[in-house]
């Protein structure tokens, strides 16, 4: 029931009733235009009350709106009422962890695991986001009809607005060494947080106890757990995630296929909603004894790895969030001169809800660029350059219900002469083993499909290998894949590239042999010899973490260039054979870089960036210093850019999270 001060709609979602209240806000259950039920939770002034600290929120809240929704409540829409910042999510029907051990005890050893596997999985899709959850605690995980969901990812960060540490967030019993010593916090934080959750789930208590709060921090930053009671195959896993030491601690990545591997003989299909389950499947009912033994299903597990782009067979959909805040720098007017620096070149061509990837290519002499991304279907979509216009219809991977997210990458060869494009799906463990695609752009028609090895691909690129096409594959289980684009036969076994997620890839020659670049959440760039599967060269070691990725030479001598992540934002030049950064880093985006393109243009190397503060930069590789003003693309977070040479001039071509791709002049001056 609403109470007489509660408001009755806020931003158009009507309220019904309090879901809660806590120190952060009150949470309602509010409905949407269409009568879908939603979270809607409006936020206590406190620290928020500022010009920027509300920037800040919708920044925050932007990134929690990637996370991908397996096991988490999907952020849907943020933004202010009045004054006051409110956050909208999916809203799960079911108790929360805390609530059901209370009242029905510790968890039996199925349910524990299924608990475990599924919040690590929503934990990797979280850290995958950029965001640091900061409080993991058993009251922000709820046991849906569809198992578990880890719930206000978007928000610690979002109101820590006047502290760069997690000191204040937290909850006691829960609460990494880091954040009881005021600390800055990130992703090894969660881990922590996360172990005590299980362990709580295990026994019905915090593995440090939960009486006075001087007491509780003592035993977290001085004393080993207690692990009584916990099975004795998941307590080593948790004494790692346990560690005082964050360096020491694994990442979700990792605990998700710790766990996943040891469940392997006997896999148990997690989050399963009984009336989305394939046809033909043998569904067993939900019981309110086991929240979370909802069925089993005839399927490979290991897909699941991760899961940064789970199962998410109704997508709702994603408002673009006001980038008012950006700053100023050129807006992109269309009307612009054409020749002056940063114009935008035509009207922007409309192609998916949101933009993730683009790759270039030609087509009967013209330059096109293949979009790819998120859309009710899942599709690609071919646009010729200089018309500005598309050429034929979608090239359609799923439809409606069969659609399970997205094409998070696309890149373009030429096999046999014709060209290509190769996508790769976020795919549908259930539904979906082979989301890995081959087009011929020429028809418009798919001429084969490559199975998945990699769990969920991350990266794809084409390269040529002993005179042999081939696509290579990288993936959330840090591994690599290559596969012959004219036989669709894989070529070797998976390769192990990357302790964690493969965050990037490019491939290209060094020293004349075909290689792969990878770059990985362990913060470290790798060179593959395509033709042996072996490493080349040393591991390079990054300081921050690598986000995105592009080759290209200097100087004569081949390099790689790579953007940061959400703490770093810059862009640094690698040396790939003498293995060290070149010069110092370039400036930064405000976010996290969306992706890094690079191109030599009239004797002068430049590279172009993109990032999730809504800008395109563009830099002269030589003297590292930018050219002409950041260009506001005025289209949300931008995800992709790619760099081509059209009617003379050097062209970025973009696309982002209004789901358009935007050609731009970044010809430099003079």
């Amino acid at each position: 029931m609403l109470t007489p001060d509660d408001p009755r709609a806020v931003a158009g979602y009507r309220l019904s009733g309090r879901i809660g209240v806590g120190g952060q806000g009150v949470v309602y259950l509010g409905h949407a235009a269409d009568g879908t039920p939603v979270a809607v939770k409006v936020l206590h002034l406190g620290p928020a009350a500022d010009a920027a600290a509300r920037r800040r929120f919708l920044r925050e809240a932007t990134l929690a709106r990637r996370v991908a929704g397996f096991c988490t409540a999907r952020v849907l829409d943020a933004g202010l009422e009045g004054e006051r910042p409110y956050l909208v999510s999916e809203y799960i029907d079911g108790v929360s962890l805390q609530q059901h051990v209370a009242g029905s005890g510790p968890l039996d050893e199925g349910a524990l695991r299924r608990l475990a596997i599924g919040t690590a999985g929503a934990l990797a899709a979280i850290h995958r986001a950029g965001i640091v959850h900061r409080d993991v605690k058993p009251g922000n995980v709820l046991l849906g009809p569809d198992g578990p969901r880890v719930v206000d990812f978007g928000i610690a960060r979002a109101l820590d607005v006047t502290t760069t540490t997690g000191a204040f967030l937290g909850t006691p019993a829960y609460m990494s060494p880091e954040q009881v010593a005021g600390d800055p916090v990130g992703p090894p934080s969660d881990v922590f947080s996360w172990a005590a959750m299980v362990a709580f789930a295990a026994t019905g208590r915090p593995p440090f106890g939960q009486d006075s709060m001087p007491a509780v921090f003592n035993r977290i930053a001085h004393h080993e757990p207690d692990l009584t009671g916990v099975p004795a195959d998941l307590r080593p896993l948790l004494l790692r995630c346990l560690a005082k030491s964050p360096a020491a601690r694994p990442v979700a990545g990792e605990v998700m296929l710790a766990l996943v591997e040891h469940d392997t003989p006997a896999p148990a299909a997690l989050a399963t909603v009984p009336d989305r389950a394939a046809p033909g499947a043998d569904v067993g009912p939900a019981t309110r004894q086991d929240p979370l033994r909802i069925t089993t299903l005839p399927f490979r597990l290991r897909p699941l790895l991760v899961a940064l782009g789970a199962i998410a067979l109704v997508l709702a959909i994603v408002f673009a969030l006001p980038i008012w805040f950006l700053g100023d720098g050129p807006g992109g007017d269309p009307g612009k001169d054409p020749d002056v620096f940063g114009a935008q070149l035509g009207k922007p061509m409309a192609a998916q809800e949101q933009v993730w990837s683009l790759a270039l290519g030609t087509l009967d002499g013209r330059p096109i660029v293949v979009s790819g991304g998120e859309t009710d279907d899942e599709t690609l979509a071919v646009w010729d350059l200089a018309a500005h216009r598309q050429v034929g219809g979608d090239l359609t991977v799923h439809r409606g219900l069969f659609a399970t997210g997205g094409i998070v990458e696309v890149a373009v060869g030429v096999v046999d002469g014709r060209t290509v494009a190769v996508s790769a799906s976020t795919g549908s463990p259930f539904l979906d083993k082979e989301p890995n695609r081959v087009w011929a752009l020429a028809t418009g028609r798919q001429v084969r499909t490559l199975p998945d090895r990699v769990s969920q691909p991350t990266a794809i690129d084409v390269a040529e290998v002993a005179g042999v096409p081939v696509a290579v594959v990288a993936g959330t289980n840090g591994t690599l894949q290559m596969w012959d684009l004219r036989t669709g036969k894989p070529r070797g076994d998976p390769l192990r590239v990357h302790r964690g997620y493969v965050t990037d890839l490019a491939t290209g020659t060094l020293d004349g042999r075909a290689v792969a670049v990878t770059i990985g959440d362990d913060r470290t760039l790798k060179v593959w010899d395509l033709r042996t599967g072996k490493p080349v060269g040393t591991p390079v070691t990054s300081e921050t973490g690598l986000s995105a990725l592009t080759l290209t030479t200097l100087a004569g001598r081949p390099v790689a260039i790579t953007g940061g992540d959400r703490d770093d934002g810059a862009l640094r030049v690698w040396d790939l054979q003498a293995r060290e950064q070149v010069g110092p880093a370039m400036a930064r985006h405000d976010l996290w870089v969306g992706d890094v393109a690079a191109a030599t243009v009239k004797g002068r190397t430049i590279a172009t960036s993109v990032g999730y503060d809504g800008t395109l930069r563009v830099w002269d590789l030589v003297t590292r210093r930018p050219i002409g003003d950041p260009i506001a693309a005025r289209s949300g977070i931008l995800r992709a850019v790619e760099i081509a040479e059209l009617d003379g001039r050097a062209v970025a071509v973009t696309g982002g999270n209004d789901g358009s791709v935007r050609v731009w002049n970044v010809t430099p001056p003079g």
